[in-house]
């Protein structure tokens, strides 16, 4: 069977560079029915996905995705990419996000 995630990854297969998009976004289809219609926060990944893991968790279905890492430089990059309503990258860790919940 194959799920509208799987199907998506399909199409827009993303280039290796490491561990990076191609091997991480597949490990995201596991969340497809958990983060449908919710508030997802990821961690850490900006920087191995280039953004891409937010934006992939936004189309299987997230009502927002606030994505955080440390380093600035991913954050801006990942920023200038590909526009995604509902998503939003910070440049801040997980105690920082811990204080706003």
């Amino acid at each position: 069977m194959v799920t509208p995630a799987l199907s998506l990854l399909r199409q827009r297969r993303p280039p290796d560079n490491g561990l990076g998009r191609a091997e991480l976004l597949p490990r995201y289809l596991f969340w497809e029915t958990l983060v449908h219609s919710r508030r997802v926060l990821e961690v850490g990944l900006v920087g191995q996905t280039s953004g891409a893991g937010a934006r992939f968790l936004s189309q299987l279905g997230a009502r927002s995705v606030v994505a955080v890492d440390l380093d600035p430089e991913s954050i801006q990059a990942a920023r200038a990419g590909e526009p995604s309503p509902g998503v939003d990258f910070r440049c801040e860790g997980i105690g920082d996000q811990a204080e706003r919940a």
